[in-house]
């Protein structure tokens, strides 16, 4: 698949060896070197969340997790009222998203439902997630943990 220059924004690998990246119009999923699929797609944040799929965070708000063998929108997530800034996957099918409006929400991907709405003192730019936690880091330089 031809590509004009892309200017890569953020890249997640992906299970089977295949990665994608995206700039702010598209995602792209490589192999190798080389496109194999690209979709249409208004990026702010990228995460691999395993088994075929990606989410991606929009500067409208929503998340939505793609199927990376078709590109089809399985989930558009719909809560944040800011930009997503953030995206980090989490045990037990879950997904948090952190965003401009100071919230982390935290999806149910088994559902597509909003599981919990974490308050931030200001706009959440990074998250990772583990067994036991959730941390948040804001603009203002603050951490949130919850366990």
């Amino acid at each position: 698949m031809e590509t004009d220059l892309v200017i890569v924004m953020h890249m997640v690998v992906l299970e089977d060896g295949r990665f994608a990246t995206h700039d702010s119009e598209c995602i792209f999923i490589w192999a190798q070197s080389e496109c194999v699929l690209k979709w249409e797609c208004h990026t702010t944040e990228l995460c691999a969340l395993g088994q075929d799929l990606v989410a991606s965070g929009g500067p409208d708000g929503t998340v939505c997790v793609w199927n990376t063998l078709t590109g089809e929108c399985l989930w558009t997530l719909v809560g944040h009222t800011a930009m997503v800034w953030s995206l980090s996957a989490m045990p037990d099918h879950k997904l948090a998203s952190g965003s401009a409006d100071r919230t982390v929400r935290v999806w149910d991907l088994t559902s597509g439902l909003c599981a919990h709405v974490l308050s931030h003192t200001a706009c959440v730019r990074a998250l990772v997630a583990s067994e036991h936690a959730l941390v948040a880091l804001g603009i203002d330089r603050t951490v949130c943990v919850w366990e």
